[in-house]
């Protein structure tokens, strides 16, 4: 067959000589033969020499002879046949044409073409025409003009197996022309194929880009939504769709549950009736809208939320609403005690003012009752009448102090002192003043650690939470006070406004009517009472509050109407031991006859000063202002001490003392106020050294205090 082929070829002066010399030589001479690769490569490149498979065909129409026909076209048919399967599978089997497949092809000595294709695992399912491809093996000998041809496929989800034998000799030369327009057609579509599966891979590989983004991106979400400290929800006419984890934290209710609830029956009623169905308030808004309300949690309380709701557009043209709720119920529980501290520091300025101007004339009526009791201790029918001006005075006297105490600027003097044995020594007095009908019940922690605080001021904190108590109570009860230690943390100490760390504790709690929220709100207001006319003056509690904040500690409170009211009082704990009680002032007789200057502005508590000074045997010279003082010191010889009012029109007590000081070493100095050390108005540091008498005072104390200043040690 290999001769007839070469001779035919240089018969037609087609060139052969190059692909002769790559023929073994006994071949190339016309005596030998070849295996089938080595004959299907040689077709190959005599197709390729003659111009493609038509010429071909052509050729072996030429080559055949009348007697040897039969046999020439079985042969050269099948050739033909071999050659385009080959060509075919080739280009099928390339490994750049789809990667993940592999194949082989091999033709066996007794001329079966064996062609195997094997698909990886992996691309199952991604190339569907391979599957058609090989569904169609079966067809191959009609799709082949090889009707009567053998073929076996054998197909599995990964591999294809197709065997086929020579066609017969019957099939003619015609048949070779259709072959060769088959495999013309199928190389068309599979180079159409290999384009669509190189399009279907582009577009395989863009969506698995585009989903590992939707599922970065939903990941994403989720990590803010189940992160995020405010509550997130989408709303849809009015219906809950969907809400952020955050809400079981913050509501306590779980996702299912709040989407199930009517917003309605979340909302406070007042808010209700305020702000109607807010949820549906964004679509009719062109932008984000806010509001403040209370939702209720779970447990039934309530918290305030800053909730902001923003109108969305869906794909499909309807509109929904997206909120975002704040728990702002810290941040407005702040505000308020910021705006009750101010008002509280307002009316404590307000009430030191009142107080300072008060004690002026109270140290006028102190001096001139004085005077008139004693006149008239013999005299049966006005005695009586200066004994009520004297007890009124007292009470006016007690109730500028407890003005002072509100203020926190009353003189106090600090001690050491263990609060456990203070309770102890009020006890006695505290059962005569809440009254039998009361049972009074201690409780204190042993080992208790001290407290740094005036002595006096501690006692009326307890004897006034005591009386509120007892008058909670008309019908008796129970009143307990208990001492105990704790600790302060940051969040509850800031909340107090005061430092966190270690505080004794002192509570005192009743089983009284208790205290409605409306009152609860001005309990420490100053002159705020519920009491009946004449029954409370509304300073009680304030006083509290005052000596408290004076201490460096705090006073909160729990009421409950019907069930009752508990007071904790918070004082810093103090690492050194007790003081011993203050011993009483020794009786020394507090006359003289010493040159003091009184420098005072009011004229009448200047003159009853001067009038009580003389009555003990002291010079007292006068001066209205601090140029009138300078000009005494001038115009006189000797000078003992300097008694001053502290605030005066122009220049001050301190400064004058300070400059008479320079001019007359040795200068004593003593103070007096109606205000405290402490709440002294323009007064930035404290003159040390220096005595301060706190107004209204009596002529034994006044006397008293200057005969102390006088006979101490010299001033440096």
């Amino acid at each position: 067959m290999v001769g007839v082929l070469l001779r035919e070829l240089r018969a037609q002066r087609l060139g052969v000589d190059e692909i002769v010399e790559s023929l073994p030589p006994a071949v190339a001479a016309g005596r030998g033969s070849l295996d089938w690769p080595a004959f299907v490569t040689l077709l190959a490149r005599v197709e390729q020499r003659v111009g493609g498979p038509e010429a071909m065909i052509g050729l072996g129409h030429a080559m055949c002879r009348p007697r040897r026909l039969d046999r020439v076209r079985r042969v050269l048919t099948f050739a033909v046949s071999v050659r385009q399967l080959y060509a075919l599978s080739t280009r099928f089997l390339g490994p750049t044409s789809f990667p993940g497949t592999r194949g082989t092809m091999r033709v066996e000595p007794d001329g079966e073409l064996h062609v195997t294709i094997e698909i990886d695992a992996a691309l199952e399912g991604s190339l569907p025409f391979m599957r058609l491809n090989l569904g169609t093996a079966e067809a191959m000998p009609r799709i082949l003009g090889l009707g009567d041809a053998l073929v076996r496929a054998e197909l599995t989800p990964h591999r294809g197996e197709l065997r086929i034998k020579p066609p017969p000799s019957r099939s003619g030369l015609a048949r070779l022309k259709r072959i060769g327009e088959v495999f013309r057609g199928a190389r068309s579509a599979v180079d159409e194929l290999a384009e669509q599966h190189e399009q279907l891979r582009r577009s395989y590989a863009e969506l698995q880009q585009a989903h590992r983004q939707l599922v970065e991106q939903e990941a994403r979400f989720h990590r803010i939504a189940d992160n995020a400290s405010e509550i997130i929800a989408e709303w849809d006419d009015g219906r809950c769709v969907w809400v952020s984890p955050s809400v079981e934290r913050l509501l306590g209710w779980t996702p299912e549950a709040y989407r199930r609830v009517d917003p309605a029956q979340l909302m406070h009623p007042e808010d209700v009736a305020r702000l109607g169905d807010w949820t549906n308030r964004g679509v009719r808004e062109t932008g984000p809208s806010q509001a403040l309300l209370r939702l209720r949690t779970r447990s039934g309380g309530w918290r305030w939320f800053e909730v902001t709701s923003t109108p969305v557009s869906l794909a499909d043209g309807t509109r929904r609403v997206v909120s975002i709720s704040r728990d702002v119920t810290a941040r407005l529980d702040l505000e308020e005690q910021l705006r009750q501290s101010q008002k509280m520091e307002a009316l404590g300025r307000l009430a030191g003012g009142v107080a300072h101007d008060f004690n002026n004339l109270l140290t006028v009526l102190t001096g001139n009752e004085e005077i008139l009791r004693k006149a008239l201790h013999d005299d049966l029918e006005l005695r009586p009448a200066a004994e009520e001006i004297h007890e009124a005075v007292s009470q006016a006297s007690a109730l500028t102090g407890q003005l002072l105490s509100f203020s926190r600027q009353e003189v106090v003097h600090h001690s050491v002192l263990s609060l456990n044995d203070l309770v102890t020594r009020v006890d006695r007095m505290l059962r005569r003043v809440i009254g039998e009908d009361v049972g009074l019940t201690t409780r204190l922690s042993p080992g208790l650690s001290s407290v740094r605080a005036d002595r006096g001021q501690l006692e009326q904190v307890i004897l006034n939470l005591a009386v509120n108590a007892r008058d909670a109570m008309p019908g008796g009860g129970e009143l307990v006070i208990e001492t105990a230690e704790v600790d302060v943390g940051p969040e509850l100490a800031e909340a107090f406004g005061i430092a966190a760390g270690p505080y004794l504790r002192l509570r005192v709690a009743d089983s009284g009517t208790g205290i409605e929220p409306e009152v609860q709100e001005r309990m420490f207001e100053p002159f705020f009472t519920t009491k009946e006319v004449g029954r409370g003056t509304g300073l009680g509690l304030s006083t509290v509050y005052g000596i408290l904040r004076q201490a460096g500690g705090h006073v909160a409170f729990e009421s409950v109407p019907g069930e009752g009211s508990t007071f904790d009082v918070y004082l810093p704990r103090h690492a050194g031991a007790p003081e011993a009680d203050d011993r009483p002032e020794p009786e020394v007789d507090p006359s003289g006859s010493e040159t003091i200057l009184v420098v005072e502005d009011d004229d009448a508590v200047r003159g009853v000063t001067c009038r009580m000074l003389q009555r003990y045997g002291y010079r007292a010279l006068v001066a209205r202002d601090a140029d009138e003082a300078r000009s005494v010191v001038d115009r006189e010889g000797a000078l003992d001490l300097l008694l001053t009012d502290v605030v005066m029109p122009g220049e001050g007590g301190p400064s004058l003392a300070l400059q008479l000081r320079a001019r007359r070493a040795g200068l004593k100095v003593l103070f007096v106020s109606g205000y405290a050390r402490h709440g002294l108005p323009g007064i930035e540091t404290p003159v040390y050294g220096d005595e301060l008498l706190q107004k209204p005072f009596d002529a034994l104390r006044l006397a008293r205090r200057v005969r102390a200043v006088l006979d101490g040690p010299p001033d440096a």
